[in-house]
């Protein structure tokens, strides 16, 4: 599975990017592909290869601010977590966003 981690807070500095690397490497344990996009205060956006955006199966949203450009997921499942929460309980977030992708497959 290819699961897309979009993490973003107000400053860009800290939580958005200590988020991204709790939440890959939980992913990574499961054995599943993933790719980071991180977003906040005066950086950059970090985005992911357009190429895994089109083939990935699910979006974990864990931000504390609005990301724009959230039309380039509309073909995939996004699940939303605030990024404090999902900070600090990366394995629950993962579990509950692949919950999500499983009961939306049964519908």
């Amino acid at each position: 599975m290819k699961i897309l981690i979009v993490a973003g807070c107000q400053a860009g500095v800290a939580h958005s990017k200590m988020v991204t690397a709790s939440l890959q490497e939980e992913i990574e344990s499961r054995g599943h592909e993933v790719a980071c996009e991180e977003y906040g205060g005066w950086a950059v956006p970090k985005k992911a290869d357009p190429k895994f955006v089109e083939t990935a199966d699910l979006v974990i949203l864990a931000t504390a601010i609005r990301i724009m450009g959230m039309e380039r997921f509309k073909h995939l499942p996004i699940y939303k977590e605030e990024v404090h929460k999902a900070l600090m309980d990366p394995k629950g977030t993962v579990d509950r966003a692949l919950e999500m992708l499983k009961n939306a497959d049964k519908k």
